[in-house]
């Protein structure tokens, strides 16, 4: 695997005849760029999570594509996601944990469905549809429902 200091320059050196490639960086251990054929670029970060060493495979996390970030930016990045990692979190799990929580609206029509039809009357459900759908989801909907608080249902 070539190693190089990951600058815009050396970035902007890697044509679509020498792709695939994988490049890592002289400074930040981990810290990398991947290109493809298609000519996508994008900034990772490879590490192992926990503290058992060469016993766990190693997890690969895209940090974003060289478009929307600088060599800086990322290096930055991966600096606080190999911090992370080093202080026994996953990073890439915690992200695919936080991809799978639902959102307020997905909830409370979840709830509807499955929930209070087996134990509300039609009427009672309707009437929480309304109220949801009138009130709770325009201001909460989007809103994953791990960062819901006391406030925001008042």
């Amino acid at each position: 695997m070539p190693v190089a200091k990951l600058t815009k320059r050396a970035v902007d050196a890697i044509g679509p005849d020498a792709c695939p490639v994988i490049m890592y960086d002289a400074d930040l251990k981990g810290f990398g760029l991947r290109a493809t054929r298609r000519g996508a670029k994008s900034w990772f970060v490879e590490y192992r999570p926990g503290a058992r060493g060469r016993t766990v495979a190693k997890r690969r996390m895209v940090l974003g594509s060289v478009g929307t970030l600088t060599p800086d930016e990322a290096r930055t990045a991966a600096r606080e996601i190999l911090a992370a990692a080093s202080l026994g979190d996953d990073p890439a799990a915690s992200r695919s944990r936080a991809r799978t929580i639902p959102s307020f609206r997905e909830f409370a029509e979840r709830y509807l469905a499955e929930e209070a039809t087996a134990k509300l009357k039609p009427r009672t459900i309707a009437n929480y549809r309304i109220y949801l759908r009138k009130h709770a989801a325009p201001v909460i909907g989007s809103t994953k429902l791990d960062t819901v608080t006391p406030a925001d249902i008042a």
